[in-house]
């Protein structure tokens, strides 16, 4: 074994000398304790008697497989990160690998830079892993409408469910999108006494504005051009029980009177059809609206305002209750745990300070995109602040008032059709005389973006940085014949990093010959 001050350890479980013996030099350099053995019975005997903080296995080994040692280890300690190396990489050996847990899927010969920066990030991911925080889950519900909340602005809102869920009257849910008012509509419903009979929500945005009637009311056979049977709208379908409204606010105006008129008659009358029906259902609205603007501006009618606004609650948005979001992660975490048969992630402790400091101007909604999202991508069974931050990153379409904010600032994505071809013009900077070919590069695109637009122009130059970086991408890939281990030495960026970039700037990644021959030098 070698010894080190110690930056951590490592149990090296490989069967070829030198090969081993590289790697344990490289390992040991950077201040890590090493241990080697060279079969899966060896490495069961060792963690048997050590507590490695990192395994880096070889995957073909005399005695089994290292996808058999990464399962057994994974069943006894699932925050423990274990690398895998092979020499004959396939889809399919990595895609089980990732599936069973391995932190990393290392190609050999493994490159210095690329095994340090692995081993790097296991080691932090295990540092996290004994500071992570175990997350409450005592108060999760595993009933069909979980609400997640114990701050003072939900216990008050609970309170006042409690209050309505039985009155006959109609309730107006007000909140932001993403503040979980159909979880409040389905709770009044559950406690109202109605449990036994039908719950009917209808999406009043998402109902086009010339079936919305039929949508509602139903009609007859016959009623209009393609009626070809009858049908029977979502108030008859909720009788005797409660139909929730939701997004009244986008309700057309003309559509707003004919609702009036039937929560005033109690009668509905389907389209095509001659005959009032009586109707008994307890209406339950939301909106993320302001109404009383919507009634000052003229689009939404003060009278079907006064109707359904007689018992109002309000749905705090996640900024007013910050201390609700350790649980709320937690059962995100939880229930996508359950789903997927794995063991519940824990949470390194600067992860839920990035998470409460968050705006989250999409509320519990965006939170629990977030975090399912980042999830997926989670090393060492800790769910760290990368992990969200890169979930951020592969959210496409971020608002318009985040990237106003600068509260997220992917990097600008823009038309291959605006790439300039500079392969003539010289990369390196280190000498003056070199330094023309990129002066005159960033000086043409500036000429390009402050010239005044043309009429006619169809769109205007893609984002400065984005071009120079493409083209500076392309540069180095050229220049090292492909090689993206060292084109992302040369950026100073990893390979993951990298292979993101070619992605965002529509650069074909090569796969022949002779960029895998250049990989191995």
């Amino acid at each position: 074994m070698q010894r080190t001050s110690s930056a951590g350890s490592i149990l090296l479980v490989e069967d070829e000398p030198d090969f081993a013996a590289s790697v344990t030099r490289v390992l040991v350099a950077a201040g890590y304790e090493v241990r080697v053995v060279s079969s899966v019975a060896e490495a069961q005997s060792t963690l048997r008697r050590r507590d490695p903080d990192v395994i880096l296995s070889d995957v073909h080994l005399p005695d089994g497989n290292g996808l058999d040692l990464l399962k057994a280890v994974r069943a006894r300690d699932p925050l423990r990160p274990i690398l895998l190396m092979t020499a004959s990489g396939s889809v399919d050996l990595a895609v089980e690998a990732t599936v069973h847990g391995a932190f990393d899927y290392l190609l050999k010969p493994v490159e210095r830079t690329q095994l340090l920066e692995a081993v790097g990030k296991a080691m932090a991911s295990r540092a996290m892993s004994k500071e992570a925080v175990a997350l409450p889950t005592e108060k999760i519900r595993k009933d069909d409408s979980p609400i997640v909340g114990s701050s003072p602005a939900m216990l008050r809102l609970f309170k006042e469910v409690g209050r309505v869920a039985r009155q006959p009257v109609p309730v107006l849910l007000l909140g932001e999108t993403g503040t979980g008012k159909e979880l409040i509509a389905r709770a009044l419903y559950r406690y109202s006494g109605l449990k036994n009979q039908p719950f009917v929500p209808i999406n009043c945005a998402a109902i086009p504005e010339t079936l919305i009637e039929s949508e509602l009311f139903g009609h007859e056979k016959g009623a209009f051009t393609g009626a070809q049977a009858r049908r029977i709208g979502r108030f008859q379908q909720a009788s005797g029980g409660m139909l929730f409204l939701d997004e009244i606010g986008e309700l057309p105006l003309p559509m707003q009177a004919k609702l009036l008129r039937v929560l005033q008659e109690k009668e509905i009358q389907p389209l095509g059809g001659n005959a009032a029906v009586k109707i008994n259902v307890r209406i339950v609205a939301a909106t993320h609206r302001n109404l009383e603007e919507e009634v000052a501006a003229g689009r939404f009618r003060e009278d079907l305002y006064f109707r359904i606004n007689i018992a109002p609650l309000y749905l705090p948005p996640l900024r007013e209750r910050r201390e609700d979001i350790p649980e709320l992660v937690a059962f995100f975490l939880r229930r996508q745990a359950e789903e997927a048969g794995q063991p519940v992630h824990r949470v390194a402790p600067e992860a839920l300070a990035w998470l409460r400091d968050r705006p989250w101007p999409g509320n519990v909604r965006e939170l629990e995109n977030t975090v399912k999202r980042a999830a997926l991508f989670v090393h060492g069974g800790v769910l760290g602040v990368d992990a969200l931050l890169d979930a951020v990153r592969r959210n496409a379409r971020p608002s318009d008032e985040e990237r106003g904010a600068g509260r997220i600032a992917p990097f600008p994505q823009f038309p291959v059709s605006e790439a300039l071809d500079v392969a003539a013009l010289p990369l390196a900077a280190t000498e003056p005389q070199e330094r023309g070919g990129l002066d005159a590069l960033v000086e043409h695109l500036l000429d390009r973006h402050l010239k005044p637009k043309r009429a006619g122009a169809s769109a205007p130059p893609a984002p400065l940085l984005a071009q120079v970086e493409r083209e500076v991408i392309l540069r180095v890939l050229k220049r090292v014949k492909n090689n993206k281990t060292r084109a992302a030495e040369i950026l100073g960026i990893n390979r993951k990093t990298l292979r993101e970039k070619l992605t965002l700037h529509h650069i074909a990644e090569e796969t022949d010959e002779t960029t895998e021959a250049a990989e191995r030098t």
